[in-house]
């Protein structure tokens, strides 16, 4: 099998030299700030030309659990720097990275996975676990790639931290010689929004009851009494304005 897939490498790169070439794209993201994951673009060992099998704990930073994987250091395309990690190596392969975590912290997991240009079925899926808990399965169909647009995906995913120490666990489940490939792996604290400021609380303050202000009482008019024609004085009777409830008295 792994014989099958080097002979069709090999016509990749007898493409390339014939003339029709790769561009070699690159397609990174900005790493999520404070990124704890070690060896995460798989650039370690550095120089790879072709392709280098690992297994146990050959791999920097890296423990090859079961099967083995393997760095590609091809032309094609690559999600970010020089080489990229194929989940199947000899076998399907599974690797993990134990991580210091805090218990009870949100993280961020995002990584770029995309498939094998040359050998393997169209569609190859791969599994995701954190502290021994499955969190994602995601497939990937190369349907269309090419070795100059392989059509590397981001895919993120919030993980809580259980312990002083998470375990990471990237697993093939693709049955061929060729794999799902991974590249630019970040793990990293999810920000916290800082609290709200609190808000104070209001001190109801004594209002203080205007005095209502009275206007100066006019003096009353000097009248004069009038004489009637046969009933004598009559004298005058002045009303004072009555004050209403509420209303300005003096």
């Amino acid at each position: 099998m792994k014989a099958a897939r080097r002979s069709r490498v090999a016509l990749g790169w007898l493409a390339a030299a014939v003339g029709i070439g790769w561009a070699v794209v690159r397609s990174s993201a900005a790493p999520l700030p404070g990124n704890l994951l070690l060896n995460g673009d798989f650039e370690q060992p550095p120089g790879i030309e072709g392709f280098v099998v690992f297994q146990g704990a050959s791999l920097p930073y890296w423990v090859v659990e079961s099967g083995s994987v393997e760095i590609d250091g091809y032309g094609w395309e690559k999600a970010n720097g020089a080489q990229s990690l194929d989940l199947n190596g000899d076998a399907p392969g599974a690797l993990y990275q134990d991580v210091p975590t805090t218990p009870g912290q949100t993280y961020r997991l995002r990584y770029a996975m995309s498939g094998h240009p040359f050998c393997g079925p169209l569609v190859m899926t791969l599994e995701v676990r954190w502290g021994g808990e499955i969190v994602a399965t995601p497939a990937f169909d190369r349907t269309g790639k090419t070795p100059e647009d392989m059509g590397w995906r981001y895919d993120e995913h919030l993980l809580t931290a259980s312990g002083t120490s998470s375990r990471l666990r990237f697993a093939s489940l693709t049955e061929a010689s060729c794999g799902p490939l991974l590249d630019d792996l970040s793990l990293a604290p999810e920000a916290t929004l800082p609290a709200p400021p609190a808000t104070p609380s209001a001190t109801p303050t004594s209002t203080a009851t205007a005095t209502p202000t009275c206007p100066p009482t006019p003096a009353p008019p000097v009248t004069t009494p009038t004489a009637l024609p046969g009933r004598g004085t009559l004298g005058l009777r002045h009303y004072l304005p009555f004050a209403a409830s509420g209303a300005c008295t003096p």
